[in-house]
């Protein structure tokens, strides 16, 4: 009875100290928070700017924070799995940043398509007789996304008052292409020496086409082991969840008790490991 109580008035003292804690430096909380939440906007905001998607911010942000702090504690009061819980905050929580890079790899992979043909209109619009600026502004009007939008960002820039090159560079700042690095020097680099642009692009653009055929020959002959280490890489999640649902009193262990969130810890870090360097070796750049 005594332990009992002495458990009380000591909850009762730290919930008191939290109180005044709290209290006291309530106003500095609160700004804290203002600040965090308009930084986590502009972040999000600049996200979707950089990829030419019009998107409601705020309600994007809500539903992201409703579900990384609401679904752990459903999960936690009605399964009582504080594993699970963990789980689902991680994943919600840096499922946005998945998210993005999964949409700007995807566009930059579309416009890694499309630098070839913009190459090609560039060479044929200056050979037109058309000035370097004038082939730019044609891509921004007759080409599809992404890079019609790029260029037209660019020109943007240009009809401002930045000067060609730094409008230029500002769009491989934004892209980061190995193509486009290669397309933005060989233009810099034949504008300042004097050089026939149009002939150096049609040159570059054989170049690049050689490195895309050879690109695509290595793809085809590592896709097998892509997708082997495909399933290598889920196969233990999926033999995990099978015996969850057919032997639970074997996997329960794991997910219920200290030393099963060690060894899960533990698994899962040899898994990344392991999955780093498959991915790794299958992966050849050219």
């Amino acid at each position: 009875m005594y332990y009992l109580e002495l458990q009380i008035v000591a909850s009762l003292l730290i919930g008191a100290a939290i109180f005044l804690v709290v209290y006291n430096n309530f106003a500095a909380l609160v700004r804290f928070a203002n600040g965090r939440r308009e930084a986590y906007l502009s972040e999000i905001s600049d996200t979707f700017e950089s990829l030419f998607e019009k998107h409601d911010v705020r309600r994007f942000a809500m539903v992201h924070i409703i579900a990384t702090l609401g679904l752990p504690i459903v999960i936690l009061f009605t399964l009582e799995n504080l594993f699970l819980a963990f789980i689902v905050l991680v994943f919600f929580a840096l499922y946005p940043r998945f998210y993005f890079f999964r949409k700007r790899k995807a566009r930059n992979e579309r416009l890694e398509m499309q630098i070839l043909d913009g190459l090609s209109f560039i060479a044929n619009a200056l050979k037109a007789g058309l000035t370097l600026p004038q082939a730019f502004d044609n891509i921004a009007r007759q080409m599809p996304a992404p890079i019609s939008e790029e260029f037209g960002l660019m020109m943007q820039e240009y009809r401002l008052g930045v000067t060609l090159d730094e409008a230029l560079t500002n769009m491989l700042d934004r892209i980061r292409s190995a193509n486009l690095n290669i397309f933005v020097s060989s233009i810099m680099i034949a504008r300042q020496s004097g050089g026939n642009v149009a002939d150096v692009l049609e040159k570059m653009t054989a170049s690049m086409k050689e490195i895309a055929r050879l690109e695509g020959k290595i793809d085809a002959l590592t896709a097998q082991g892509r997708a082997q280490a495909l399933v290598l890489s889920l196969l233990p999640l999926f033999l995990g969840v099978t015996l969850y649902y057919l032997e639970p009193s074997m996997i329960m262990p794991l997910l219920t008790t200290t030393v099963g969130y060690a060894v899960c810890l533990l698994i899962g870090i040899f898994w990344g490991i392991g999955v780093f360097f498959v991915w790794k070796i299958v992966n050849i750049e050219v």
